[in-house]
């Protein structure tokens, strides 16, 4: 862009339509001036008859630039460009006497809205770390040399229409305004370019908002595909335990004594299928010998016990149902048999945890049973094959 030098900035002479005419505008401030005192006519309208309106058309308007007295005085004023973009920048350039030191305070001040301070955005430290300051780039290739002091004053701005700068009595060229937009027939979009910037602080700030997202996506996803929570299902004791103070308060209870031999055997049958569902793990409370041993065969135990308790079970319900009734003797052989397969298939488990007055409470009846019945039982199995056990669920 070729630059427009003025040194110092100087008066030129005007045509009542130059549209850089000051005209009378001087006491109007920016509101520019009617036609024919120095503003821009059409040259369609030149031959216009006389006496009729002209139309209104885009003004040229003058924008003053000052120092308050209080503030050190500049020697001259430089416009370098000479043509303007809206919402860019205008560079002022200005000399100072030597040895005036530089600050924020040499800043000259424009009058109206049109022309706005720039103001360096603030930068984090990422930004001054890794990014070096760029400063707003002004060819003073045109300027004379100098040994005062020269320092560059950028106003943004935010006029469409052409305008003139005013420094004391002196007035700059026409600079004209174009539009952000490619094509000189678009109107430009009226507010401040807001370019978005990368900074180091927003790349990291929307690394760790993705970064949450996807944490929070995760998350989501892994609450809805968990498994449901296994169940706790208690192991509950040893069958035989029950089984022993129950038989132990049958055979205190003098049934036999009394001849009801009968009532023995259904106990007795009802007790043996108690313990067998306990054991096995079956519904045995409801069926009879073969079905007991083809339940236990489905779940696959071995047959060989649940078959001698099903014959047990089987010989109990036909002898109660028997017109002559069951001797004595008979009755408590078939505690006896009952009380020894037990003894060949109950299990102590190590790891299940029994309440120790339950414990107590099998152990005694046990061998009192054991010295009664006359079966030699002596302490529970203590068997070895604890992964079989564990996977068919017994717990006899």
């Amino acid at each position: 862009m070729a630059a427009l030098v003025v040194v110092p900035l100087q008066v030129q002479a005007q045509d009542p339509r130059d549209p850089g005419h000051p005209g009378d505008r001087g006491n109007r401030g920016d509101r520019g001036a009617p036609p024919g005192q120095g503003q821009i006519m059409p040259h369609q309208l030149l031959d216009r008859p006389a006496g009729q309106p002209a139309p209104v058309v885009p003004d040229t308007v003058e924008i003053r630039i000052s120092v308050p007295d209080s503030l050190p005085q500049p020697q001259a004023l430089y416009v370098v460009q000479d043509t303007l973009v809206f919402g860019g920048l205008l560079h002022l350039v200005l000399d100072y006497p030597a040895g005036q030191a530089d600050g924020p305070e040499l800043m000259p001040e424009a009058d109206g809205q049109w022309l706005a301070p720039y103001v360096e955005p603030e930068r984090g430290f990422l930004a001054r770390l890794l990014r070096p300051r760029q400063e707003p780039a002004v060819d003073m290739s045109a300027l004379p040399a100098t040994e005062n002091l020269r320092v560059v004053r950028s106003f943004h701005v935010y006029r469409r229409d052409p305008l003139q700068i005013r420094w004391q009595d002196q007035l700059s060229p026409v600079l004209p305004v174009i539009g952000q937009t490619a094509g000189t027939e678009n109107t430009a979009t009226i507010r401040t370019p807001r370019s978005l910037v990368w900074t180091p602080w927003r790349l990291v700030g929307v690394t760790v908002l993705v970064l949450l997202l996807v944490l929070a996506a995760y998350l989501l996803w892994r609450r809805r595909n968990l498994p449901a929570p296994l169940e706790h299902w208690p192991v509950p004791p040893a069958a035989w335990m029950a089984t022993a103070t129950s038989l132990q308060s049958l055979l205190n209870e003098n049934v036999l004594a009394r001849g009801e031999t009968r009532e023995f055997l259904d106990r007795l049958a009802f007790l043996a299928r108690d313990y067998v569902a306990g054991r096995y793990r079956i519904a045995a409370r409801e069926m009879t010998g073969p079905e007991i041993v083809a339940a236990c065969k489905g779940l696959g135990h071995d047959t060989s016990h649940p078959a001698g308790f099903a014959r047990l079970i089987d010989l109990a319900d036909r002898e109660r149902y028997n017109p002559t009734a069951p001797e004595t003797a008979f009755c408590r052989e078939q505690a006896v048999q009952f009380m020894g397969r037990i003894n060949r298939v109950r299990l102590e488990r190590q790891y299940i945890r029994v309440q120790p007055e339950q414990l107590l409470a099998a152990q005694k009846a046990w061998a009192a049973l054991a010295v009664e019945l006359g079966t030699g039982a002596g302490r529970a199995v203590q068997t070895q094959k604890t992964g079989q056990i564990q996977k068919t669920g017994e717990v006899g």
